[in-house]
């Protein structure tokens, strides 16, 4: 198959902070068959979909970040499904390189449970085909990715009072005519996370800039894969 070229498409945030998003297309190249892409024949028996930084993604991944990220259910399309995945595995390559920890046994072992409760509850009981071992992979990720995006950009956002008082000055009505000195608090959320939303879009954009990225969607055995009928699924 000839080589193609496949966009690796919204810039989407799977944050826990509920971050914005900004649309980046960024140029990808998907090979079939060369030394840094793994043969057709591989990719069917060990369900590589993409690759990023070199790095395999696989298709159980984008099984766990339907079910653990995205709570199942509502269709999307694939591409912007892949988005999400390949973000998240830039996000924790990045974090892996920083050494971000992911907490301490407890807190992975709580969030593990949750996920597994939470899982349960949607899927009446099972977890969606998805293994308890890419369950603990995926919060292990996610925790670090916390971390991460807390000590990169959170640690440097800084709101000044005169950043307090030229927003409440602005935004008084949304406030419904309280005083700033009880609304304080709720107007450093709102700039803060304004401002750690730009600083997260600048260096996340930057970061996507310097990486690269293969997808598969395009050629065979992904082309034709019926990826809604996998996601619903047993194990």
């Amino acid at each position: 198959m000839l080589a193609s070229r496949v966009s690796y498409g919204l810039f989407r945030m799977s944050l826990a902070l509920g971050l914005s998003a900004t649309p980046l297309m960024f140029p990808c190249r998907g090979t079939a068959e060369t030394a840094s892409s793994p043969p057709k024949a591989a990719r069917i028996v060990d369900g590589i979909i993409a690759k990023v930084n070199g790095e395999p993604v696989f298709l159980r991944g984008m099984k766990a970040d339907y079910w653990l990220a995205q709570g199942g259910g509502a269709k999307t399309r694939i591409r912007d499904r892949m988005d999400r995945v390949l973000d998240r595995k830039l996000l924790a390559q990045e974090a892996e390189r920083l050494k971000m920890g992911a907490g301490d046994a407890e807190e992975l072992a709580r969030e593990v449970q949750k996920k597994v409760r939470d899982l349960g509850a949607r899927t009446g009981g099972g977890k969606g085909g998805v293994s308890r071992e890419e369950i603990e992979r995926w919060v292990r990720e996610d925790l670090a990715i916390r971390v991460l995006k807390e000590k990169r950009i959170g640690l440097l956002v800084v709101v000044s009072d005169s950043d307090v008082e030229t927003y409440y000055a602005e935004h008084a009505g949304e406030f419904g005519g309280a005083a700033l000195t009880g609304v304080r608090h709720k107007v450093v959320d709102r700039i803060y996370r304004k401002k750690f939303d730009e600083q997260y879009d600048r260096w996340f954009t930057s970061l996507k800039r310097r990486s690269q990225f293969e997808v598969f969607l395009d050629e065979d055995p992904w082309k034709t894969f019926d990826f809604e009928a996998y996601f619903q699924s047993g194990p």
